[in-house]
């Protein structure tokens, strides 16, 4: 069995952590993987924090730190094949896929960020530019790996018509979650109870936690309770729970979504979130905003309904339909449980993940000096 040694450099962000632990499941089961993990925090103290310019630029914070710390790992020993993800941790490293296969994942571009807009961190009117230093450094970027992996059929339009990238050089693999673990949970008689909600965001502003919270306070609290799930979310209130710092993946989180009846995701902007693929195979019916990639995730009326962002009528009118209607929130929780299980079965995923990696190294051994383009055979791609 050929044996690969891989670089997997993570910005360790948000939901990036949560892919990061998934993915790390996956790779602690295959004997043929050794993997190199450089999983890089936005502050750690260290001299680039303190660098003037450099402290104010994530980006060139994680790309510095990757760069570092992928030539300590190759002096040890050779990798066969690197993985960012995303992007921004990759800016000042790829010269180095000249020498070693190199695969760049990433759950948006920077002109979805702008899309999305001032709702989402990071994003900015520059990202959309196409005459600025930002759009061609991160073209680059995108031209010069082996092949490309995001997260939604949404990423990928904008990869083929905004950089150019050639579609046969794209694979998209959506993250996951573990279908044995994360699975629908037997539900107990609710009579004369109220029905639960769930929230989960770590950024509560931007996941649209306060319009969740206002609806609450302006009638919904009368036949529902709210759970919140978020490092920093309101204080607690008539029938609102606030549950911090809860580990991804944890029991206790399990639990929520186990106890919940709907699952509300309102975010202001969003790409693929893992909270809603999370809902999806614990069989919730999700009410979302209908953002970046979400209608890949909610398909409309069959396992969830999306409503527009910052429409509050709108998402109490969609949390009250399904309360007041048990057969079709237990028809949906069906549904999403179904669409889990096709496109974001990590156990399957991840695998895929792994085998475009393999791939590029198997390739560029075996064709050394061939264009990339040419010598890649990705193995699946995924569409909703």
């Amino acid at each position: 069995m050929a044996s690969y040694r891989i670089g997997f450099t993570f910005s360790y962000l948000l939901g990036h952590i949560t892919h990061q632990k998934n993915l790390q499941r996956c790779v602690e089961n295959d004997p043929s993987i050794r993997p190199e993990w450089f999983l890089l925090e936005s502050r750690t103290g260290d001299r680039w924090d303190r660098t003037p310019f450099v402290k104010n630029h994530m980006p060139l914070r994680l790309s510095l730190r990757s760069r570092a710390a992928i030539k300590a790992a190759r002096r040890r020993e050779a990798i066969d094949v690197l993985f960012y993800h995303t992007q921004i941790t990759a800016m000042l490293g790829m010269r180095l896929a000249r020498k070693v296969p190199t695969v760049v994942s990433l759950d948006a571009t920077p002109i979805d960020f702008a899309q999305i807009g001032a709702y989402h961190a990071g994003a900015a009117a520059r990202d959309a530019d196409r005459s600025g230093y930002k759009f061609r450094w991160n073209r680059w970027v995108f031209r010069s790996a082996d092949a490309l992996i995001c997260w939604s059929a949404w990423c990928k339009r904008s990869l083929v018509d905004d950089y150019g990238i050639d579609e046969s050089r794209v694979a998209v693999i959506p993250p996951g979650v573990d279908m044995a673990d994360w699975r629908p949970a037997p539900k107990s008689p609710r009579a004369g109870r109220k029905t639960r909600l769930l929230f989960v965001g770590g950024d509560f502003a931007r996941k649209g936690g306060p319009l969740l919270v206002d609806a609450m306070q302006n009638g919904l609290a009368d036949t529902c309770e709210l759970d919140i799930v978020s490092k920093n979310g309101p204080e607690e209130g008539p029938a609102i729970r606030v549950h911090r710092n809860l580990v991804p993946n944890s029991v206790e989180l399990r639990r929520l979504y186990d106890q919940a009846d709907i699952f509300v995701f309102p975010s202001r902007g969003d790409c693929t979130p893992l909270a809603t693929i999370e809902a999806m195979a614990s069989g919730l019916p999700i009410v979302a905003t209908d953002v970046g990639a979400l209608r890949e995730q909610v398909l409309d009326g069959r396992n969830g309904l999306l409503v527009p962002v910052d429409d509050a009528a709108a998402l109490t009118g969609a949390i009250k339909s399904l309360v007041c209607d048990p057969a079709r929130r237990e028809t949906m929780g069906r549904a999403g449980r179904e669409h889990s299980e096709r496109w974001f079965d990590a156990a399957r995923n991840y695998r895929a993940v792994l085998s475009v990696l393999t791939g590029c190294a198997d390739a560029r051994r075996n064709n050394a000096g061939a264009p990339r383009a040419a010598i890649l055979g990705l193995p699946i791609n995924f569409t909703s």
